[in-house]
């Protein structure tokens, strides 16, 4: 059974539309290599992309839901190892999502019952 994006307690499915960032890079699908003379060589070495997202969510903390992220990330997706679905921001559609290793998830208190979080996803590519 995969895992799938929180819905209780009126979880967020997207990000804060004017705060949501995308990005489309070559990334590790180009291998580039430094020559002794001449321009660098690159090659394409995977036709399957990542796509990065950057998403921030506003969470209502009196309803639950940081409670409901931390629970979702620290155990429901091993601190962020496993992958999991959730509606594409761009498309609606269902996708396969994944944490970045090593990225750091942001949190603030923006009011007495309001924090926003910021955190990246990386979109996985389907088999």
């Amino acid at each position: 059974m995969p895992i799938v994006w929180p819905t209780a307690n009126d979880f967020p499915q997207y990000p804060i539309a004017e705060e949501s960032v995308g990005a489309l890079s070559s990334g590790k699908e180009v291998l580039r290599t430094e020559v002794d003379q001449g321009p660098a060589r690159q090659r394409r070495i995977s036709t399957a992309r990542t796509e990065p997202h950057s998403e921030t969510f506003r969470l209502n903390i009196s309803g639950g839901q940081w409670s409901t992220f931390k629970t979702f990330f620290q155990t429901t997706t091993a601190m962020g190892s496993l992958e999991f679905e959730k509606p594409d921001p761009d498309t609606g559609a269902t996708m396969v999502f994944a944490f970045i290793a090593n990225q750091p998830l942001y949190w603030r208190k923006i009011g007495p019952d309001h924090m926003e979080v910021a955190f990246i996803l990386e979109k996985v590519p389907s088999a």
